[in-house]
């Protein structure tokens, strides 16, 4: 018999049934790092996201002078960190009505996404980037050799250069 369950969901509601199913069974369910917040889990553990949106909104505010455009990369709304990170975002960055948000939408190759935003969208005074693709969008900035505030969520050995260079 299984007393409790700890998992890191891979797509926010991915295993809500198998959640549900091992809680009907008694079983305690405990999601970190990526919640399930439709299942019937017991518990999350893991950092608070729309918090996390909302320091990088301050942060990126405090990086631009609290005016400008800014253009997001909040990532797909179905995931629920995500989502949560661009709604803490947007709630900071109403507090500073200098600025202004241009939502990028991209496709899969969003390192050319973002080179042809930048050429064409205008001037741009900062960026966010919500996901993992933080090393691409910095891919891109360095590319074109643009620079701007950029604030995104990783601390990974990839996006290490690009702090260190000053792009991210």
């Amino acid at each position: 018999r299984v007393d409790a369950i700890a998992m890191v969901p891979v797509h926010d509601s991915a295993l809500d049934d198998l959640i549900d199913r091992h809680v009907a069974r008694g079983a305690s369910v405990i999601t970190f790092h990526s919640d399930a917040p439709q299942s019937r889990r017991t518990l999350f553990v893991g950092p608070d996201a729309f918090h996390s949106g909302v320091l990088a909104g301050e942060l990126l505010a405090k990086l631009m002078g609290r005016r400008g455009r800014v253009l997001t990369f909040p990532g797909p709304r179905h995931a629920y960190h995500l989502a949560q990170r661009y709604d803490g975002l947007r709630g900071e960055m109403e507090l500073h009505p200098g600025l202004n948000e241009v939502v990028a939408c991209v496709g899969p190759d969003l390192a050319a996404g973002v080179v042809e935003l930048i050429r064409f969208a205008g001037p741009i005074d900062g960026i966010y980037v919500g996901s993992e693709q933080i090393v691409e969008v910095a891919k891109a900035l360095q590319e074109c050799d643009f620079r701007v505030p950029c604030v995104g969520f990783t601390n990974s050995e990839e996006v290490e250069p690009f702090v260190k260079s000053g792009v991210v």
